[in-house]
């Protein structure tokens, strides 16, 4: 059984990955505009 609150720490973690995923994809859009 997993608690909520690791649940939570992964959730968080998952979206800190998406978002740096992003931030980056446009750092090289940028960079290669």
């Amino acid at each position: 059984m997993i608690d909520l609150y690791n649940m939570k720490l992964l959730q968080e973690l998952w979206e800190q990955r998406f978002l740096k995923q992003i931030y980056t994809s446009q750092n090289n859009t940028k960079i290669h505009i």
